[in-house]
């Protein structure tokens, strides 16, 4: 498939993935426990924690987290340039969101923009690694235990990474996991939460005891929407449809769209994660490394790249000794992101440009928040893909085009 463009992002799942829902959806020992367990402890091993609870969705497990941990009147921080549902999951405990400039040319907030949002009723910071990318929190954390803010590790897009202490999510009071549609391992939503406090741990673990499993409609539902991406991401779909696919990807395919803020309790925060869940998680985790393997050749040949263009500015230096994912490779274009989206789809080349959006620009936050350097992130963001599927010829080709640029 070398002749052919590539989207920009595919799915991480494989044939072992889709034959093992449709056996696990015809074997009814699938709908037993013991997939759960499985899950359960090889998610420990991969964390390095006993402390683990499995959940639906990750942002269920981030929302009873809060549930645990909040009183009505807390403050939460968390970046502007975020997933609007985790906003909601703030305002669903009926707490409320403090919103977090980045730093400059930065995707994540640094301890100055943190400093700058902190009162006396802040309660929980939430720090996302995005991109699969992991940034160090030594500072933070150290200001989090002098102030007494419990810190929360959002790793939804960084399952597989590992920092100075190992797996991603040690440093933090709560780390929150996702194996979406969208990420490094795939499970058809699902999540995991880990947890430092015993006593929040098994709070939590007996409210979710007798909870009956996520409904099997929107496990298929979900599986079918991962056949019809794989199918228009596909190279040769994606080649010959390529403007309207890519143009697609731009109207629909945005995480955060439109993003609108919801006071209300979560869908599914009454359901456990189902055995089939975790039946594709244990499926799955044994690609990791190898995905992971992969992405790094094209983060480090996109970091050599991109330090010898003086308009581009990486977020990172690439260190091969880094255990990072590369979700997707993130770098700073320093003229107009959809300038060069433009130029770049000239050569068939499709990159991601809006991942998320600045929540800060939501009318219900006008007043309270201004988030310049998040503004400016989301004009000159450009985001290449990484993906393991991706090929090598291609993405040659596409690094001989930006050496052009």
């Amino acid at each position: 498939m070398t002749n052919y463009s590539y989207p920009r992002y595919r799915l991480n799942t494989n044939l072992q993935f889709y034959g093992k829902f449709i056996t696990s959806l015809l074997n009814p020992l699938a709908y037993q426990k013991k997939p759960l367990a499985a899950c359960l402890q090889l998610l420990s091993q991969q964390f390095q924690s006993e402390q683990i609870l499995l959940f639906p969705q990750a942002r269920i497990g981030f929302y009873h987290y809060l549930q645990a941990v909040l009183q009505k009147e807390d403050q939460v921080i968390i970046s502007s340039y975020t997933l609007i549902d985790m906003v909601n999951m703030i305002l669903a405990t009926g707490a409320q969101p403090v919103l977090c400039d980045t730093a400059p040319h930065k995707f994540t907030p640094g301890l100055t923009e943190i400093k700058a949002r902190v009162t006396d009723k802040t309660r929980v910071l939430v720090y996302t690694h995005l991109y699969g990318i992991v940034e160090d929190l030594t500072e933070i954390r150290h200001f989090c235990k002098q102030h007494q803010i419990l810190l929360v590790e959002d790793c939804a897009q960084a399952v597989g990474c590992e920092d100075s202490l190992g797996p991603v999510g040690l440093q933090a009071d709560a780390a929150v996991y996702s194996f979406g549609a969208l990420k490094n391992i795939v499970g058809l939503y699902g999540g995991a939460l880990m947890l430092k406090d015993s006593a929040v741990f098994y709070a939590i673990q007996k409210k979710m005891l007798h909870q009956p499993y996520l409904p099997l409609h929107r496990l298929i539902e979900k599986f079918l929407f991962c056949i019809f991406y794989e199918i228009l991401s596909h190279p040769v779909i994606f080649s010959v449809f390529f403007k309207k696919i890519s143009f697609a990807f731009d109207e629909k395919g945005h995480v955060d769209k439109i993003p609108k803020l919801k006071k209300v309790k979560p869908e599914f925060s009454d359901y456990a994660m189902h055995p089939i869940q975790a039946a594709l998680i244990l499926n799955q985790l044994p690609f990791l490394n190898t995905r992971r393997e992969k992405a790094k050749f094209f983060a480090k040949t996109y970091s050599q790249l991109f330090e010898k263009k003086s308009n581009f500015m990486p977020f990172f230096s690439f260190d091969p000794a880094q255990v990072f994912t590369y979700l997707q490779y993130p770098v700073y274009y320093r003229g107009k992101n959809k300038d060069l989206k433009n130029i770049l789809i000239k050569s068939k080349i499709d990159v991601n440009i809006d991942f998320f959006q600045n929540i800060s620009h939501l009318e219900e936050f006008k007043q309270s928040y201004f988030c310049p350097n998040c503004e400016d992130l989301i004009e000159h963001l450009i985001l290449f893909p990484s993906y393991s599927k991706l090929s090598k010829r291609f993405f040659l080709k596409m690094a001989k085009v930006l050496e052009m640029l």
